[in-house]
């Protein structure tokens, strides 16, 4: 009996790039109803210390998302970014 294949290493990067496959599909009956001119995407961040994974990772999907919409539904998208310093 052949030794099992170890699983694939997963990383941040992989997982997120695996997520952001069809991820614009969330979008698309939206935009297809609403027929919009451009689409704004808001990501925030509340500053309580140096930005961890989860942050970093929230961030990151907000602007590849914004590409992909561009590119699927040929309108202008921007990323707003906002930080909020409220943290104890």
């Amino acid at each position: 009996m052949p030794p099992e294949t170890p699983p694939r290493p997963l990383s941040p990067n992989s997982v997120l790039a695996n997520a952001l496959l069809r991820s614009v599909d969330m979008i698309r009956p939206k935009v297809n109803a609403l027929r919009p001119q451009r689409i704004v995407f808001v990501v925030g961040t509340q500053i309580n210390g140096a930005p961890h994974l989860g942050t970093s990772i929230v961030q990151t999907s907000a602007f590849l998302l914004a590409k992909l919409a561009r590119r699927a539904f040929s309108i202008d998208t921007t990323v707003r970014f906002a930080a909020l310093d409220n943290a104890p």
